[in-house]
């Protein structure tokens, strides 16, 4: 499903996705989120993004999709918890 997606974008959107330096990329943003997600608490958060990465897995082998969306996911989250506490 994801692999049509990928297939059917431009070549400089695939180059990117295979781009190894990206990924690394990608993986040291994830990594301080996680850091960060750990320091506030934010549990939730957390098991979202590691539920959305195992089941983002069955869809697509590239990791860089794969950690994208569960990052998106898990940001998501922390933005709707923020967005309930201001009001």
């Amino acid at each position: 499903m994801v692999k049509k997606i990928i297939n059917s974008s431009p070549k400089i959107v695939q180059k990117a996705l295979t781009n190894k330096y990206i990924l690394y990329g990608v993986l040291v943003t994830c990594i301080v989120h996680i850091i960060g997600y750990i320091q506030m608490n934010q549990w939730d958060a957390l098991a979202l993004f590691m539920a959305s990465l195992v089941i983002m897995t069955y869809f697509s082998k590239n990791m860089t999709v794969n950690l994208s969306v569960s990052l998106f996911l898990a940001n998501c989250k922390v933005c709707m918890d923020f967005v309930g506490d201001v009001q």
